[in-house]
């Protein structure tokens, strides 16, 4: 696996995103005006479980968002094009790459604004980052592999009709996880849900860097 051309493919995905800057600020601002017409409805009284479930609800359709423009651009003669310079490997891991650290910053700008609207404190703090980068691994994975089979198809309502039932066994083990950040509870049930969150984003991951090449053959 040569790492200069993941690293390439890497730049080129956040040089367009640099140029498209309205996409990055249309994504914010439709965080901030869910987030805000919650707190109106609730007149900012949640208890922490309805915050959390309130938090990843907003995630999930974020990571939809982020993903499903992800081979918008190399769907046609730009991705032939791609395909002469690096393989099918190199191109779903600089996506998967690029999109994991994109979805890393909106989940905590969300944490921050549900913070900020809330004030909810989160006990574990560091538990609750880790399932956030767990998350954003697993999201990215997948979407990012479904995203690619939506662009081929050109049907984009794929992406979410396949997505979210199958991201169903990760929300629910990152829901599970990220629970534990504000009660007491022994580090086995932490290893437990950890173990089974990695071994999930392994598995995903997995999938998607065999699966892709076929999927985009002629």
């Amino acid at each position: 696996m040569d790492l200069q051309i993941i690293y390439i493919l890497l730049k080129k995905e956040f040089l367009l995103e640099w140029r498209s800057k309205a996409s990055i600020g249309s994504l914010l601002v439709h965080a901030l005006a869910t987030i805000f017409f919650i707190y109106m409805i609730f007149n900012g009284d949640i208890n922490f479980i309805t915050w959390l479930a309130l938090f990843w609800v907003i995630n999930l359709f974020s990571v939809i968002q982020i993903t499903a423009r992800t081979f918008q651009k190399d769907a046609n003669e730009h991705f032939y094009y791609l395909k002469q310079l690096a393989s099918a490997q190199h191109i779903i891991l600089s996506k998967i790459i690029y999109n994991t650290i994109f979805i890393i910053i909106i989940s905590f700008i969300v944490f921050l604004f549900m913070q900020l609207f809330f004030s909810q404190q989160v006990t574990y703090l560091g538990i609750f980052s880790l399932t956030i980068l767990l998350a954003s691994l697993g999201f990215s994975a997948l979407f990012s592999l479904l995203s690619g089979i939506s662009a081929k198809t050109q049907n984009m309502v794929l992406l979410a009709v396949l997505g979210l039932p199958i991201i169903l066994p990760l929300i629910l083990i990152i829901s599970k996880l990220s629970a534990l950040a504000d009660f007491y509870t022994t580090i086995n049930d932490i290893y437990i849900f950890l173990s089974a969150a990695v071994l999930l984003d392994i598995t995903i991951l997995i999938l998607a860097i065999i699966l892709f090449p076929y999927l985009w053959k002629d």
